[in-house]
């Protein structure tokens, strides 16, 4: 009896154990068609990748048994880099950009696309597809083997424009009439002369009637003096002549012939 017992118990805890064991042990670990995906398997992960653009999908269309962060990343590869492949001129790289997302868990036939910025065209690149989190930097031929699902090299297309130099400008800043140097893109209309003539601070011009084209400190910016015409006689008016000549004459007349009747008689008296 305490024999069975024991066997019974046994059994029991036996069958528990594998109950157990079924329980904890993911369902992609059975194998079966049912089954999902192994969400750390990087041979799970279907990907396309083009520049700028990756596409990613899930193994025979299973879904994940758990939801997975994905990121697709790029990165700046050396200018030396020889366009041979894999190979160490093309490290170390260092991130340009990178956009992150998550495959959820239990989704058959998942699917999506997903951009990422690169560098300039004319510029080498790599874009991979990674494990989260992303990388900063890689250094090593092996440096990201353990989380990198697919990754391509891109190779830059055409010479790369270099930057037009800013040219340094005078200018005449007509705020306080200086010369002053400027950068070229700061050039503003309303306060910038090219004409560094015009720091010239406009002549003060004179303000007197008829000099207004000279200077104010001209010596002949001042009033000229004008000479007071000199009053012309009133003409002189003529009096009647009614005055003492016209008196006398009469008199004086009366005189003369007085006088020359008296010289008169007086002859003929002594011819008697």
């Amino acid at each position: 009896m305490n024999k069975f017992v024991t066997i019974a118990l046994a059994f029991i805890a036996s069958s528990s154990m594998y109950a157990l064991l079924a329980i904890a042990t993911p369902a992609y670990a059975t194998g079966g068609s049912d089954s999902c995906l192994d969400p750390a398997n990087k041979s799970n992960y279907n990907t396309t990748i083009q520049r700028g653009t990756g596409k990613i999908s899930l193994k025979d269309g299973k879904p994940l048994c758990e939801a997975q962060d994905i990121v697709l990343e790029s990165m700046n590869v050396p200018d030396t880099w020889n366009k041979k492949g894999w190979n160490e001129t093309a490290i170390p790289q260092t991130k340009f950009a990178s956009t992150l997302f998550t495959v959820p868990a239990g989704v058959k036939n998942f699917s999506k696309t997903v951009t990422v910025a690169t560098p300039d065209a004319c510029k080498n690149t790599q874009i991979d597809f990674y494990l989260a989190p992303e990388y900063q930097s890689i250094t090593t031929l092996t440096g990201d083997d353990e989380r990198n699902i697919q990754g391509v090299l891109f190779a830059g297309k055409g010479d790369c424009e270099k930057p037009t130099e800013v040219k340094d400008i005078k200018v005449c800043d007509t705020t306080n009439y200086t010369v002053i140097k400027i950068k070229e893109d700061e050039f503003d209309a309303t306060k910038h002369s090219k004409d560094t003539d015009n720091c010239k601070k406009p002549v003060e011009k004179c303000n007197i009637p008829g000099k207004e084209d000279l200077p104010k400190d001209s010596k002949d910016c001042v009033e000229t003096p004008t000479t007071p015409e000199t009053p012309k006689p009133a003409p002189a008016i003529e009096l009647p002549h009614t005055g003492l000549t016209d008196l006398f004459a009469p008199i004086m007349g009366a005189g003369s012939l007085t006088a020359s009747g008296y010289y008169y008689l007086t002859s003929r008296n002594r011819k008697q």
